[in-house]
């Protein structure tokens, strides 16, 4: 079916921009993450780090982020990391620091040479461990952000992405308004895309538990795919990968089956970015989210109602990219107009079977009028005929009761208005 091809291509190519997999036979370069049509820059030098011609002559950041409360579990930690001698300590976190930067451009190194992955990538993982080290000696510094970047990016290679992914987003929380953090969004946005499409190829269950396997969550890797999507949306609303993370989220539950999610999720890419290049796909998918949702006329018909004004809007904003979809488009506008007419149909046999003729004709009218393009037209226009001379309402039943019983007065307004006022 047409209708049905164009939504898995639209749902398996929107979104990934270029980043069509994280593939473990990655050959040419260290960076392989392209995202929304621009590769993410992290290529780094096999003889200096991008971050080693930072100075860390200040030891804390003025004015950036305040200390943390005395008695918040941060400074009680620091607290307790003192006593044991392992507190703040610039001396410490650059040495750290330093180390962390040998062995990653050690690994580097090993990696451009062809070595086996299981070397460079236990290289790779020490070093963010170090990172890891150097941001926990200096906290709210220079040095930790820039070791907190690099430890995602020293995870990120070694393909260890659930630890790249929590380097990455203590960044992020820490530093919001970091230089690194584009970066950082990139990466995240290719972890959470590579997390999709594995959960699809080979999903976990809510049962199984990931003990062995680096490149996945311990569990619910889908889970953790959309709830990245989403986090970098609301982190950086005006970011680059806002309105493509937005639409990630909305093809995510959708291959989820989770429509009503998925609908909302290309809602908001709608009225938050009117002019994202997305707009005509995630409408389209809107649509088809809508649909899919819908649960008959017997349900509520917002949804329905809703594909069908979108439609409308559609064809005026886009005449262009319509016109190229034009067959799918216009199967997937009829499934929407049947189902508009299956619900005039189920209220119009609904007054049928209560012989309130009246009512009945009115919907069968109605579909006869608006829906004549539809297959239910005809039986419509056929009962139709039938009713014409049929009385409008039933007959009174127990008429004889009906007439002994009180007749109500008319009702009395509460209050004459002929009184004339005071």
């Amino acid at each position: 079916m047409r209708i049905l091809s164009l939504v898995c291509l639209l749902v398996t190519s929107l979104g990934l921009m270029g980043c069509q997999s994280l593939r473990r036979d990655r050959d040419a370069e260290l960076d392989f993450a392209q995202t929304t049509g621009e590769v993410a820059e992290a290529t780094v030098s096999a003889t200096t780090s991008d971050v080693a011609t930072v100075s860390y002559e200040e030891e804390f950041f003025v004015g950036e982020r305040a200390k943390p409360d005395p008695l918040s579990t941060e400074a009680i930690g620091n607290t307790l990391k003192s006593a044991m001698g392992k507190g703040p300590n610039q001396t410490a976190a650059k040495t750290l620091f330093d180390e962390a930067d040998s062995v990653f451009e050690t690994a580097v190194r090993a990696r451009q040479a062809g070595e086996k992955e299981t070397t460079f990538k236990k290289d790779f993982r020490r070093a963010g461990d170090l990172y890891l080290r150097a941001a926990e000696r200096l906290p709210n510094s220079s040095i930790e952000q820039d070791s907190l970047f690099q430890a995602g990016e020293a995870f990120f290679f070694a393909d260890s992405y659930d630890k790249a992914n929590d380097a990455y987003e203590k960044l992020i929380q820490k530093y919001s308004g970091s230089r690194l953090m584009d970066r950082a969004e990139a990466r995240r946005f290719a972890i959470a895309q590579y997390w999709s499409e594995l959960q699809e190829l080979n999903p976990d269950h809510l049962w199984t538990y990931n003990f062995t396997n680096r490149e996945r969550p311990a569990r619910d890797t889908g889970g953790h795919a959309r709830r990245v999507f989403n986090n970098i949306r609301l982190e950086d609303p005006t970011g680059k990968l806002a309105d493509d993370a937005t639409l990630a989220l909305g093809n995510a539950y959708f291959r989820n089956k989770a429509y009503l999610d998925a609908a909302d999720s290309y809602e908001d890419l709608r009225k938050a970015y009117p002019g994202s290049p997305h707009l005509f796909n995630a409408t389209v998918l809107e649509i088809q989210s809508r649909l899919r949702a819908y649960r008959g006329p017997a349900y509520d018909g917002m949804g329905i109602e809703k594909a069908n004004r979108l439609m409308e809007a559609l064809v005026a904003q886009f005449p262009e990219q319509v016109e190229d979809q034009r067959t799918a488009l216009d199967e997937l506008a009829a499934e929407i107009r049947y189902e508009l007419a299956a619900r005039e149909l189920y209220l119009a046999k609904l007054y049928d079977r209560r012989n309130e003729n009246r009512a009945a004709r009115l919907y069968y009218g109605k579909i006869v009028s608006k829906f004549s393009d539809t297959v239910l037209a005809k039986e419509a226009s056929e009962r139709l005929a039938e009713l014409r001379d049929e009385p409008d309402l039933p007959p009174q039943k127990l008429k004889w009761l009906v007439d002994a019983l009180p007749k109500p007065k008319d009702d009395q307004p509460l209050f004459n208005n002929d009184v004339p006022r005071q």
